[in-house]
């Protein structure tokens, strides 16, 4: 008569994986919200303008080109979350004027940002999420 045991490590092995996944989905989604912030803080070549109210000038940016950052306001609406599972994370704001910037509108060329941050990112988000537990 032979001594088998199974052992069930199911719930082991679930919580190293949420722990894996809320981990490689941060370190993503951080990834993403760094190069963004990068983008919005580089120069610009667009039209030079007063700060209203001020005799400080500042470029704005031209289109196509990443908006430029007179206040910071739209840097700092900015946010990131991961879902508590770890599957899904966000990168996004909820300002409209974001969107506006982002695709453009009737009376103003597209400044991508968002995007660009998450072209510029592709591979090494496809990196960290494909990671293994530590």
């Amino acid at each position: 008569m032979s001594n088998i045991k199974f052992i069930n490590n199911f719930a082991k092995v679930a919580k190293e994986l949420e722990a894996t996944n809320k981990r490689n989905m941060r370190d993503a989604v951080v990834t993403v919200y760094r190069e963004l912030m990068q983008i919005l803080s580089g120069p610009r070549s667009g039209r030079m303008y007063f700060v209203p109210g001020t005799k400080k000038l500042y470029q704005a940016s031209a289109g196509g080109e990443a908006p430029a950052r007179r206040t910071a306001a739209l840097a700092r609406s900015y946010r990131f979350e991961v879902e508590p599972t770890g599957l899904y994370g966000v990168v996004g704001t909820n300002n409209k004027y974001a969107a506006d910037l982002e695709y453009g509108t009737s009376r103003m060329e597209k400044r991508p940002h968002l995007s660009t941050a998450f072209e510029r990112t592709a591979d090494a988000v496809k990196r960290l999420l494909a990671r293994g537990p530590k």
